[in-house]
C-alpha cells in the first residue's frame, strides 16, 4: 500500500495482513483517525477497491467501530457526479466496495439517499456490491428502499450491465406486495378481483422495468424469461380491479408500450408428454393436437381500451416485428395468435411462412403456429410449402428440435393441403412409415382419411396399387393393422366388418405398451361394435368385452404411470345403451372406478334409460350391506339430489357405528348433511342413537373408542351445532346414553379422547341422577393407575356435575386438582391498574423462558402501559431474544432504533457485541452504554470512551483475533461490574502475548470493581511452561483478591483438556494449571487423556464434566479417589456403562450427577431402576439428571412410567429429586 506504514506496535498477521493484536489501543485509533484517514482520502494510486479491501480486513464485520465511516454517508450529497474530486464521492466509493453487511446498508435506510446519486462510480459501486435479494420482501421496508426509486434505478442502468441482484428483488417484492396468492394458474374469482394496494405511479414503474428487461433480454445481457413472464401477466389481469376508469385511461400510453412483451409471452409451451422413446425407437404418440397453450394477457385491455384500438396497434406491430432480426420470433408467435383472424396475417401469410419454415426456429411454439396458420388459411405459395414438405424424406434428422409428436402433425397438415404433391410421394410416405416404427402408423392413417387426400387418392390410377401397399402394411401384425382400421373401414363395405375382426383382436389386449390406446381408438372400436352388433352378436359382444377390458386397463393406470394414456368415460358412454352393456362396464370397472365415475355414469344412464333408477338403488343397496365397502357416503351425496334416497341413507346411518373404513371429519359433515336431507330426521336420529349403543355390545373390526368417536362427532354436528335449528335435542335422554356407555365400556378401558367425548354428552347445567353418580365413583375407584385417574380429573375441573370426582373423601383418592376457584368481577371503581405492578407482571412474563419472542412483542402491544411495562424490561430483565443468534432472515425482520415507540427507548440489558448491528447507527452507541451485560466474543476495535454505568456483567471470549488494547480499555470504564466470565477458546494456540493480555484485564477489572462478586475464568491446558508461569499470576491476583473480600467474592477456574489438547510426557512442571482447576472438562480420545488422571493434581476440584465415547476403570478411580471433594459430575457418552456409573453414584459429598448417552444395549427398565436405587444409597446425591442425546436433542432417557423412583421424584422424566 502506497505511503502506508503500520506503526511496529501493530501485531500483523503474518499470512492476512490484518491486525492480529493490538496493544495500545489508543495510539491505534490515533492513527487510524490521521494517517489512516489521510490514505484513505489521498489522490494516490491504490483504487477504491484497494483502499476497501485494506479497510475491511482490518475491522471484518464490527459494526461499531465501523460507525465512525457510515457517518461519512451524511455529508454525502448524490447531486454531486464526482468530476470535483468531491472526497465524500470516494468515502463513498470505498465503503460500497467493503463487505459490509446488507443488514447495514437496508436497516440505515442509507440506500434513498445513495441511489440518487449522479456519479457513475458510486452506482457501479452499488450495482457490484450491495445485493439487494439479500432480504425476503415480507421483511423488508418501504423506508429502508423506496419501491419507486428502485424502479428508477433499474431503469436507468445500461441495459449492458447485470443489474440481477437488484431485479431479483423487484420481482420478488412486486410478486409478494402486489399479487401475493396469486400465480399464472389462478382460477379463484375472489383473488383476482382483489382490490391491491397499487397507484398509477407503481404500476407505470413497474411497466417501465419490464421493457427496460425485456430490451435487456433482446440484447442476450439478461435472462429471466419466466418472472418477466407472470409480472406482465400479472400486470394485464390484477391490476385493473384497483383502479378508478380515469387512472386506467391514464396508463393506456403506458400498456401500449407492453405489447410486444405480451405477444412474447401471449403462448408457452405445454410439457410434451408423449415424446418418451423405447430403445426400439417407438414413441408414445396420440391424436392429441395441443401442444401448447395461450395465455390471457389481451382480454382486459380489450375491456378498458378498446378492442378496435389494441388490434389496431397490434396491427402496425406486424410488419416492424416481420422486419426484426430473428430474436424477435417469439414476439411474432404471439402477436400472429392474437391478429389471427385479422386480415393483417393473411395479407402477410407469406413472409410469416418465410421467417417461421426454418428447421433451426421450429420448436414448439413455432410448429404450433406453423400447424394452426395452415388448418385455418392453407397457403397461396404451393412451390414454398412443397419444398418445404421435403424435410420430411431426408436421411437426417426431422426437425431436431420438434417433440417428435408434433413432427408428424404438422406432417399431416403440410402434406394434407398439397394433396397433388402427396400422391406425387406417396412412394416415399410408403417407404418412410415402413421403416418407422409401428404405432407411427397413427398419423398414416390421419393422414390417408384428411378429404383432401381421400379425393385425390380415390381418383389416382395408382389407387388400387397404393391400398394394396397399405394393406401389406396393415397386415405386418395385429398392431400394424389396428393403427390403420379407421382408413380400412373407410373403404371395406360395411358388410365385411365383421371379417376384419380377426386381424386385430389379438392386439386389443396385448402386452404391447407403444400400442395407442387413447380416445380416438377406443372409438373406433366401438364404432365397428355398433354396425356389427345387430347381425353379428358373437362377435360383437366378444369385440365389447376386449374394449371395455382394454379401457379399463388404461382407465386403471395411476397418473404417475410413465407411459399413461389419458382416456374420457364420455368417450364410451354414448355407445353403452342395453343394461348387459352396462353390467359389462361396471364387472369391469367397479373395483376401481371413482365414485365421480360412477356419479358420471349413473347420471347419463338417468337421462338416456328407462331402467337407470332401478339400477342405481339397487347398486347402492349392494353396497351399503357390504360394510367393506369403498365410496358409499360419496355415491350417497353425489345422487340424493336425482334419486330419492331416503331409505339407503337411513340404513346407511345405521351401519355408520360398525364401518371398519376410517371417517375424516369432511366425511361426518357429508353424513351430516345426507341426515338433514332426510325426510324424517328425527326418526333416523332416534334409531341411530339405539343402534349406537348395540354397538358398543356387538363384536366388530371398530374398537369401542373409535365408535364412541363416531358417536360424539355425529352428535356435535346435529345436536351441539344445530345447524338447521332442529328441535332433536330432547329426543333422548343423554344421561341414558351416558348410562349404557358406561356399562358397555367402562372408564379403566377409556383413553384421554374418549373421556373427553363422553363428558360432552353430559347437560353441563343439569345435575346428575344418584345411580349415574354412583356408577362413576365406581368405575373411578377401580382404575389403577394414578396417571389415568390425574387425566380425568384434569379434563372434569371445569365441568362442575363431575366436580364430586375431585372430593376425595368420596373416591379415596388425593389428586393435585382442585376445582377452579370462583370468578370475581373487577370493581369497575378500580378502572386502572397501578404501574407497579403493570411492571412486575411484565417482569415476570419477559423473565420466564418459556415465553416466545413474539409474544412478547405482542403483550407489548396490549396498551400504552403495557409498552411502557415492556420497554422497562428491556433494561431489567435479560431476555435471550435480544441475545442470542439468529438465522438472517430472522435478523432481517427486527431493525430496531430508540424512538418514542422503541422497545429499546429505556435501554436494554444483555446483548451480544456482534448484535448491535440490529440498531440504527445513530442509536447503537447509545444503546451499548446504557447495557447491563454484554457478552464480546468476536473482533472488538471500538475504543470505549465514557463510563459504563450498568454493566454488572461482562463476559469476553478470546478467540483467533482480539484487540488486547479495546477490551483493556473497555474494562478501564466498567466499576460496577458483578460477574465476569473470561472463557479461552480451547483450541486457540496461546502465546505469551494472550496471557499478557489476560493478566492486564484481571488487574484492572479487581482494581476496578469493589463490587465484584463472580469470576469465572475458562482456559485451555498447554504445554508450554512459561505461559504456566503467566497464568500461575493470574490465579495469584484471584486468591489475593478473595482473601480481601472473603464472604462476598469467589472464582471458578475451568479447565479444558480436549482432543487437539498437546500433552506432553512429564507433565509435573505444569501442574499448576491443573491444581488451580475447581472444574474440568475431558474430551476426546481415552488414551491420550490418562496420563493426567492423577488425583493429587486436583486437590482443588468440585466439578468434572466428561465427554468422551466410553468409560473405563481409570477414570471410575480417578473420580472415586479420596482425594479429591466432588459435587458435580457429568457424564457425557456414546454408550452407558452401568456398573462404573452405579459406582461413580456411591461417591459421598456427590451432590449432583447427570448422565447424557447417546446409545446403548443396556438402556432398559431395570438398568435405571438399579441406578436410581445405587443413588438413593447415598444421602449426599440430592440431584439425578438422566438424559438421551438423539440428533443434538436432549431427551428423557427412558419412559419410566411404573418405574421405581425409590425416594426420588420427578416432574419430567429427567430430573430427579432426593424427597
Amino acid at each position: 500500500m502506497a505511503h502506508l506504514r503500520w506503526p511496529h506496535i501493530f501485531k500483523l498477521n503474518e499470512h492476512f495482513n490484518t491486525t492480529h493484536l493490538i496493544v495500545d489501543s489508543k495510539r491505534f485509533n490515533e492513527f487510524i483517525d490521521t494517517e489512516f484517514q489521510d490514505w484513505l482520502d489521498s489522490d494516490n494510486e491504490d483504487n477504491a477497491e484497494a483502499k476497501a479491501d485494506l479497510l475491511q480486513r482490518n475491522f471484518p464485520d464490527e459494526y461499531m467501530y465501523f460507525i465512525k465511516y457510515l457517518k461519512w454517508i451524511d455529508d454525502f450529497d448524490p447531486n454531486s457526479d464526482g468530476n470535483d474530486n468531491n472526497i465524500a464521492n470516494k468515502r463513498i466509493e470505498i465503503l460500497l466496495h467493503t463487505d459490509i453487511s446488507p443488514n447495514v446498508w437496508f436497516r440505515n435506510s442509507f440506500l434513498p439517499k445513495l441511489l440518487q446519486s449522479k456519479d457513475p462510480k458510486i452506482r457501479n459501486a452499488i450495482i457490484k456490491n450491495v445485493q439487494a435479494s439479500y432480504f425476503a420482501p415480507n421483511c423488508f421496508k418501504e423506508e429502508w428502499l423506496p419501491f419507486n426509486l428502485l424502479c428508477k434505478f433499474i431503469i436507468e442502468c445500461d441495459r449492458s450491465v447485470n443489474i440481477s441482484k437488484f431485479n431479483l428483488y423487484f420481482y420478488d417484492y412486486v410478486t409478494f406486495k402486489y399479487f401475493k396468492k396469486i400465480s399464472v394458474y389462478t382460477k379463484d374469482k375472489s383473488l383476482v378481483n382483489e382490490k391491491r394496494d397499487l397507484t398509477v405511479e407503481n404500476i407505470r414503474n413497474i411497466i417501465q422495468v419490464l421493457i427496460r428487461n425485456d430490451r435487456a433480454i433482446s440484447s442476450e445481457k439478461y435472462d429471466d424469461y419466466e418472472t418477466l413472464d407472470d409480472i406482465t401477466l400479472y400486470l394485464c389481469k390484477y391490476t385493473f380491479q384497483s383502479l378508478t376508469l380515469d387512472d386506467i385511461q391514464s396508463l393506456q400510453s403506458d400498456y401500449i408500450q407492453l405489447i410486444p412483451l405480451i405477444c412474447r409471452f401471449t403462448i408457452f409451451e405445454l410439457p410434451d408428454n408423449n415424446n418418451s422413446h423405447n430403445p426400439n425407437g417407438h414413441i408414445q404418440v396420440s391424436h392429441s393436437t395441443t401442444f401448447t397453450q395461450i395465455k390471457d394477457y389481451i382480454s382486459e385491455l380489450y375491456k378498458y381500451y378498446g378492442k378496435e384500438l389494441i388490434e389496431r396497434k397490434l396491427s402496425i406491430l406486424l410488419p416492424k416485428v416481420i422486419e426484426s432480426p430473428k430474436n424477435q420470433v417469439k414476439v411474432l408467435i404471439g402477436l400472429v395468435y392474437l391478429l389471427e383472424d385479422s386480415q393483417s396475417v393473411i395479407d402477410s401469410l407469406d413472409q410469416i411462412y418465410h421467417i417461421i419454415m426454418q428447421d433451426e426456429l421450429i420448436d414448439t411454439n413455432v410448429g404450433h403456429l406453423l400447424i394452426s396458420l395452415l388448418n385455418r388459411y392453407g397457403t397461396n405459395n404451393i412451390k414454398q410449402l412443397e419444398e418445404f414438405s421435403d424435410v420430411f424424406f431426408k436421411d437426417t434428422e426431422i426437425l431436431p428440435y420438434l417433440p417428435a409428436s408434433m413432427r408428424w402433425v404438422l406432417f399431416i397438415s403440410v402434406m394434407s393441403i398439397i394433396p397433388q404433391h402427396t400422391m406425387y410421394r406417396m412412394e416415399n410416405i410408403l417407404k418412410l412409415f415402413e421403416k418407422l416404427p409401428r404405432n407411427y402408423l397413427v398419423y398414416f392413417n390421419r393422414l390417408l382419411l384428411k378429404p383432401s387426400i381421400r379425393k385425390v387418392f380415390n381418383v389416382s390410377p395408382r389407387c388400387k396399387e397404393y391400398h394394396q401397399a397399405i394393406l401389406k402394411i396393415a397386415n405386418n401384425s395385429s398392431q400394424h393393422y389396428i393403427h390403420l382400421l379407421e382408413y380400412i373401414m373407410s373403404v371395406e363395405p360395411k358388410s365385411e366388418y365383421n371379417n376384419l375382426i380377426e386381424n386385430f383382436t389379438s392386439a386389443i389386449n396385448d402386452k404391447d405398451k407403444w400400442l395407442i390406446r387413447d380416445d380416438h381408438f377406443y372409438e373406433t372400436l366401438l364404432k365397428l361394435y355398433t354396425e356389427i352388433k345387430c347381425n353379428h352378436t358373437k362377435k360383437a359382444s366378444s369385440l365389447l368385452d376386449r374394449t371395455l377390458k382394454s379401457f379399463v386397463k388404461i382407465y386403471r393406470q395411476p397418473r404417475s404411470h410413465k407411459n399413461r394414456t389419458k382416456v374420457s368415460l364420455d368417450t364410451i358412454l354414448p355407445f353403452i345403451k342395453s343394461r348387459e352393456e352396462l353390467d359389462t362396464l361396471f364387472i369391469l370397472m367397479d373395483i376401481k372406478l371413482k365414485y365421480k365415475d360412477k356419479i358420471k355414469i349413473f347420471k347419463y344412464f338417468l337421462e338416456y334409460s328407462q331402467y337407470g333408477e332401478e339400477y342405481i338403488i339397487d347398486y347402492l343397496d349392494s353396497m351399503i350391506e357390504d360394510v367393506n365397502a369403498h365410496g358409499t357416503l360419496d355415491l350417497l351425496e353425489g345422487m340424493k339430489s336425482f334419486v330419492n334416497l331416503d331409505r339407503q341413507i337411513h340404513n346407511y346411518v345405521l351401519h355408520y357405528f360398525i364401518s371398519p373404513h376410517h371417517h375424516d371429519s369432511f366425511d361426518l359433515k357429508i353424513l351430516v348433511n345426507l341426515m338433514y336431507s332426510l325426510n324424517n330426521i328425527s326418526e333416523t336420529y332416534k334409531q341411530m342413537i339405539v343402534e349406537f349403543l348395540k354397538s358398543l355390545d356387538t363384536t366388530s373390526n371398530v374398537s369401542k373408542q373409535d365408535r364412541l368417536y363416531r358417536f360424539w362427532c355425529m352428535h356435535k354436528w346435529l345436536i351441539v351445532k344445530d345447524i338447521r335449528g332442529l328441535e332433536i335435542k330432547h329426543l333422548y335422554c343423554h344421561e341414558t346414553i351416558v348410562s349404557t356407555i358406561l356399562s358397555q365400556y367402562k372408564l379403566s378401558q377409556h383413553r384421554v379422547f374418549s373421556t373427553k367425548h363422553l363428558i360432552s354428552l353430559i347437560k353441563k347445567n343439569i345435575p346428575l341422577s344418584p345411580q349415574l353418580v354412583n356408577l362413576f365413583l365406581t368405575q373411578f375407584k377401580e382404575i389403577k393407575e394414578e396417571s389415568k385417574k390425574e387425566n380425568i380429573l384434569s379434563l372434569i375441573r371445569n365441568f362442575p356435575p363431575l366436580h364430586f370426582l375431585l372430593d376425595s373423601n368420596q373416591t379415596g383418592y388425593q389428586s393435585t386438582y382442585t376445582p377452579p376457584p370462583t370468578e370475581q368481577e373487577i370493581n369497575e371503581s378500580i378502572p386502572y391498574v397501578p404501574n407497579l405492578i403493570i411492571h412486575n407482571i411484565v417482569s415476570f412474563i419477559c423473565g420466564d423462558p418459556s415465553v416466545k419472542p413474539k409474544e412478547i412483542i405482542e403483550l407489548a402491544l396490549i396498551s400504552k402501559i403495557f409498552f411502557q411495562g415492556v420497554a422497562k424490561t428491556f433494561n431489567s430483565v435479560k431476555i435471550s431474544y435480544c441475545g442470542k443468534t439468529v438465522s438472517s432472515d430472522y435478523l432481517s425482520k427486527y431493525s430496531f432504533s430508540v424512538s418514542q415507540w422503541s422497545l429499546f427507548s429505556h435501554g436494554c440489558y444483555h446483548m451480544n457485541y456482534e448484535a448491535l448491528n440490529r440498531f440504527h447507527y445513530r442509536d447503537v452507541e447509545y444503546i451499548f452504554y446504557q447495557l447491563g451485560s454484554l457478552k464480546v466474543q468476536s473482533k472488538m476495535m471500538y475504543q470505549v470512551n465514557r463510563e459504563m454505568k450498568n454493566l454488572t456483567s461482562l463476559s469476553i471470549f478470546i478467540g483467533d483475533a482480539l484487540s488486547i488494547g479495546s477490551i483493556t480499555n473497555l474494562i478501564s470504564y466498567c466499576h460496577c461490574i458483578e460477574t465476569f466470565h473470561l472463557q479461552i477458546d480451547p483450541e486457540l494456540a496461546l502465546d505469551i502475548m494472550d496471557i499478557e493480555g489476560v493478566q492486564q484485564y484481571i488487574n484492572i477489572l479487581l482494581k476496578n470493581n469493589s463490587s465484584l462478586k463472580l469470576v469465572n475464568f475458562s482456559y485451555p491446558f498447554v504445554g508450554c511452561k512459561k505461559i504456566t508461569d503467566a497464568m500461575e499470576i493470574v490465579f495469584q491476583n484471584l486468591k489475593e483478591f478473595r482473601k480481601s473480600h472473603f464472604n462476598d467474592f469467589n472464582f471458578i477456574n475451568t479447565l479444558s483438556i480436549t482432543s487437539k489438547t498437546e500433552i506432553p510426557s512429564n507433565v509435573e512442571p505444569l501442574k499448576s494449571l491443573l491444581i488451580n482447576s475447581s472444574e474440568v472438562l475431558f474430551s476426546g480420545g481415552l488414551n491420550r487423556l490418562k496420563a493426567l488422571l492423577n488425583p493429587e493434581f486436583f486437590t482443588n476440584l468440585k466439578r468434572v464434566m466428561i465427554q468422551l465415547k466410553y468409560l473405563d476403570d481409570d477414570f471410575e478411580k480417578f473420580i472415586l479417589s479420596d482425594k479429591m471433594v466432588l459435587d458435580f459430575v457429568v457424564i457425557n457418552t456414546d454408550t452407558l456403562e452401568p456398573t462404573i456409573i452405579s459406582n461413580i453414584s456411591k461417591k459421598f459429598g456427590l451432590t449432583t450427577l447427570k448422565i447424557i448417552y447417546s446409545h446403548s444395549n443396556y438402556a432398559t427398565k431395570d438398568v435405571f431402576e438399579k441406578l436410581l436405587g445405587d443413588c438413593s444409597l447415598n444421602p449426599t446425591l440430592k440431584y439425578v439428571v438422566l438424559q438421551r442425546k438423539i440428533k443434538d436433542k436432549i431427551t428423557p432417557i427412558y419412559d419410566f412410567e411404573k418405574c421405581n423412583f425409590y425416594n426420588y421424584k420427578t416432574a419430567n422424566n429427567q430430573l430427579f429429586i432426593r424427597d
